[in-house]
């Protein structure tokens, strides 16, 4: 049995776990010692389903703004740091002890939302900044990549055509991008390099801050967080991902090359994605009338 105290359970130095995961655990760690401390907890074996149950239920009623699915995600997270610190020799939870958080309901941008998006990227910054803004949006809608899968782009997908992203579950996946998004990211480069006066390599972080490093996943959030001011909405990578979907299928692609694209192993995947916003819907509707043929001249 191990005692679970703060003073012993200081992480150790794995080559597999990052410093992100580790900080995480880290913070989840110390509500999970509080919540010891209230049931009079001292050896993690003492911890059987029900008591980890109910600390989740703690987590729910201590902050009141999360949601099942953060909840949930943070009992998981302290599990397999645990387990990875060898501080439980298995899983006391499992999947289906947690309860399911309710289907996503993606609410994806129209197209005029996508372009006063893009507008708000002029404002008072320098030319390389906006430059870098216009080409991140329109990546993520081009692509659909996740926050942190962006953010494993590097230069080289400038010239390949090709990003290679390590994905969910340690799958690696491949998409493509477009011209205009090639186009794009090419004047992001130049101007990066005007502004800097260094030329990044290859094999470099593609996306950069202010300062010249790489962006960190905050940096992004905060990013887009200003930037969705402008049309009054809410919006992150995982918008901009649905949003990317759902135009595809309104311009009528399969289900299984937007699955490639995404890198998901099966279509019941897509089914949350798969809600056309309504102006795209009322837009293809109308052009695919059949009054359309009508009205055609002869």
């Amino acid at each position: 049995m191990c005692p679970f105290s703060y003073s012993n359970t200081s992480p150790k130095s794995k080559p597999h776990a990052t410093r992100e995961r580790t900080e995480a655990a880290q913070t989840h760690l110390k509500r999970f010692m509080h919540r010891c401390e209230q049931a009079g907890v001292h050896y993690l074996s003492d911890f059987e389903l029900s008591e980890w149950l109910a600390f989740l239920d703690y987590l729910r009623q201590r902050y009141n703004g999360w949601t099942p699915r953060q909840t949930a995600r943070t009992v998981r997270q302290l599990l397999r740091w645990c387990i990875e610190e060898g501080y439980l020799a298995s899983n006391p939870v499992k999947s289906s002890d947690l309860p399911k958080p309710p289907e996503p309901e993606p609410k994806p941008l129209t197209v005029s939302e996508i372009r006063a998006l893009l507008d708000a990227c002029d404002r008072g910054q320098p030319e390389w900044i906006v430059r870098r803004n216009r080409a991140l949006i329109l990546t993520a809608v081009d692509s659909g990549l996740r926050r942190q899968e962006l953010l494993q782009m590097t230069v080289a997908c400038t010239h390949s055509g090709v990003v290679l992203v390590r994905a969910k579950g340690g799958r690696t996946h491949a998409t493509y991008l477009t011209p205009q998004t090639l186009k794009e990211l090419r004047r992001y480069l130049n101007a990066f390099q005007v502004a800097f006066g260094v030329q990044l390599e290859p094999e470099d972080a593609l996306w950069r801050n202010r300062y010249g490093e790489p962006l960190s996943a905050n940096a992004v959030r905060l990013l887009l967080s200003r930037l969705s001011r402008a049309i009054r909405r809410r919006v992150g990578c995982h918008r901009l991902r649905s949003t990317s979907v759902c135009l595809r299928l309104a311009q009528s692609a399969s289900t299984e090359l937007i699955r490639q694209a995404l890198g998901h192993r099966d279509d019941q995947s897509l089914k949350h994605y798969s809600r056309l916003a309504s102006s795209e819907l009322q837009r293809l509707l109308v052009e695919t009338s059949p009054l359309n043929l009508l009205t055609k001249r002869r």
